[in-house]
């Protein structure tokens, strides 16, 4: 939980949307995955979103692709190395290199029939075994103006925002609500979220009533409770 807020599975199951898999509502104006690197494996979310900051999770999974629902860390039949190269580099390369080209290529379409662009992938680079092939993958001229290597950073009391109050931006720097994106020293640009502000952000819109600016929902029949999206 977040504060006193605590999210339940059963509330979470709850907020399906009535669209169908891939599918983006009609008032989308963005279109953003992120990829978590783990060692075993990809796990990555694609949400549409609204003006209002409103959105909805229109695909998820992990990569390789189990052939199942619901997945954990600890049940993975199949692994990036299983797949590719016993070594993990080289497997984690090959793994976000084909990841990413099966999302960028993919029709994303909204209820009424337009085609959205993949505008963002933010690619988790805070894992020192993978940061190379992220960064990798951030340099190829095809993923450049795509790919955005991303990393949490921890506040506290003290210092509760990603830069000190007054600070000056860096050249280059882009800031927005705690997350900024630096010049990277290995790869184009780098995106840094404020961890804990993010977090209680994304569990606030899974609690938002649906339909209220800020809302989270996840494609599927609406007003069915179903497993489906147990793992999620």
């Amino acid at each position: 939980g977040v504060g006193n807020l605590q999210l339940s599975v059963r509330s979470v199951l709850g907020r399906q949307n009535g669209l169908k898999e891939g599918v983006l509502a009609s008032d989308t104006k963005s279109l953003v995955a992120f990829i978590d690197v783990q060692q075993s494996s990809l796990w990555y979310t694609v949400c549409a979103f609204g003006e209002d900051m409103s959105g909805s999770v229109v695909d998820y999974g992990t990569f390789p692709d189990q052939g199942k629902n619901y997945v954990t860390l600890r049940t993975m039949k199949i692994t990036m190395t299983d797949l590719f190269d016993e070594d993990y580099s080289a497997a984690c390369l090959e793994s976000i290199d084909t990841l990413c080209t099966a999302l960028i290529a993919k029709n994303w379409i909204t209820e009424t029939g337009n085609i959205v662009p993949l505008t963002k992938i933010g690619i988790d680079s805070g894992y020192s075994e993978s940061r190379a092939a992220v960064y990798n993958i951030a340099n190829r001229s095809d993923y450049r103006a795509l790919v955005y290597p991303a990393r949490g950073v921890g506040t506290s009391p003290r210092r509760p925002d990603l830069w000190l109050p007054g600070s000056k931006k860096r050249k280059g720097e882009q800031r927005g609500h705690q997350w900024r994106v630096l010049p990277g020293d290995d790869c184009p640009r780098l995106l840094q979220v404020n961890t804990n502000a993010w977090k209680t952000m994304a569990a606030k819109s899974w609690d938002y009533a649906l339909g209220a600016p800020g809302a989270m929902s996840i494609y599927g029949k609406k007003d069915v409770v179903s497993s489906r999206h147990q793992a999620f």
